[in-house]
């Protein structure tokens, strides 16, 4: 049986120690962002098709509602749990804008692929699970 020097030991240990600290630091790094609703915020998304144009050409204002447009419904979405992501599209591994209060109410938009898309308080739009345990509609 072979052994392995006491050098090559050492650096295996510290590499591994190295890549344990910085996964936890990415992963507590993006939690706290989410929860204290860091990052811009902002997300362009492609228009989907047959979209009418927000108004906002420039990007500056990506992922809000221009003022001055009527809010097409009242309709409500109400969050179920703590913590439920707030998405800038709708995909489980997309950018997450902040992280949402079990209670919290949204303007609803629209549902599509499982997805519902929401206005939160601030103007921001994104996503969040349309399934019933993380979120229902209310009129």
């Amino acid at each position: 049986m072979r052994t392995v020097p006491a050098p090559v030991k050492a650096i295996l240990g510290v590499a591994t120690v190295v890549l344990v600290l910085v996964s936890l630091l990415g992963y507590f790094g993006d939690y706290r962002a989410a929860k204290s609703g860091g990052g811009s915020g902002e997300a362009t998304r492609t228009p989907e098709p047959g979209a009418k144009p927000s108004g906002d050409t420039t990007g500056s204002g990506a992922g809000k509602v221009p003022t001055g447009q009527p809010k097409p419904t009242k309709t409500t979405v109400v969050v179920q749990i703590e913590g439920l992501n707030f998405r800038a599209e709708p995909e489980a591994g997309s950018m997450v804008i902040r992280g949402l209060a079990k209670g919290e109410r949204l303007r609803w938009l629209a549902t599509e692929g499982g997805w519902h898309k929401v206005e939160d308080s601030e103007g921001r739009v994104g996503w969040i699970s349309s399934n019933k345990q993380y979120s229902t509609i209310q009129q």
